[in-house]
């Protein structure tokens, strides 16, 4: 349970000056938090997104004799924290964040197990395992109140993405037990794809990849299993995707 108390303590801990690993994993903590609807109320009344904010310049990303992405770590935070905060909440997040959170789920989605997962560090540094749903619905919650990151979201590999997902080409953690009943990455990658679409007509989309994401829809049974699509043939051969050897 999130209560005011809790709230409180994870955002004055990011308020003081600590060493750079300890913020970091106050950072993936709060993250915890933040993913579930259910705590965003108190987080901004507690002040999340002020403290968060702080975090977002890439100069503490960059700390000496770390590899931790600080600054990717609060933009997470406060594109779940969209949800209800909006579009005043969305501007805090740098655009440039929008290209490090697909990335963390193209490296997610092509990962071989939990364990690789994490004995690689892949989640902002940090040794911790993370579904590709989390991702999913971070930027879902991001794309759905900001159209410049919507914009910037075309920029990188996410359309291409949501078409593996909803094809059935690319892993879905449906099946996984999780609490609170979270989503899994077929409703996520649904939303993200309705926010790409806003844009379809926009003169930085190409057509070719407007049209596939349009046409794609999500399985309506699940039992149904869905081939590997013409849309992600097209991908592979447009090198759109690197090979898993440079993961």
């Amino acid at each position: 349970m999130c209560t005011a108390g809790v709230v409180s303590a994870l955002c004055n801990s990011l308020a003081k000056r600590r060493e750079f690993s300890s913020m970091c994993w106050r950072l993936a903590a709060l993250a915890c938090l933040c993913q579930y609807d259910e705590t965003h109320g108190q987080l901004l009344k507690g002040g999340a997104v002020s403290m968060l904010a702080l975090h977002t310049a890439r100069a503490h990303g960059s700390h000496a004799n770390s590899v931790v992405q600080s600054d990717v770590l609060a933009a997470i935070n406060l594109a779940f924290l969209c949800h209800f905060g909006g579009s005043d909440v969305a501007t805090r997040v740098p655009l440039r964040t929008v290209h490090s959170m697909v990335h963390l789920l193209y490296r997610r989605l092509w990962a071989e197990s939990a364990s690789s997962v994490v004995k690689s560090s892949l989640f902002c540094g940090l040794p911790v395992n993370y579904r590709p749903c989390f991702v999913t619905k971070a930027l879902a919650a991001l794309l759905e109140v900001s159209s410049s990151h919507v914009a910037a979201a075309w920029q990188t590999l996410l359309p291409e993405l949501v078409v593996g997902i909803l094809k059935g080409d690319l892993p879905n953690d449906e099946k996984t037990d999780v609490p609170l009943k979270s989503p899994d990455s077929l409703d996520t990658a649904g939303r993200c794809r309705a926010a790409l679409l806003t844009q379809k007509g926009s003169s930085f989309v190409e057509d070719e990849r407007a049209a596939a994401l349009s046409a794609v829809q999500g399985p309506q049974d699940d039992a149904h299993k869905i081939h590997r699509s013409a849309t992600w043939s097209r991908a592979k051969s447009r090198n759109v995707f690197p090979t898993r050897s440079r993961l």
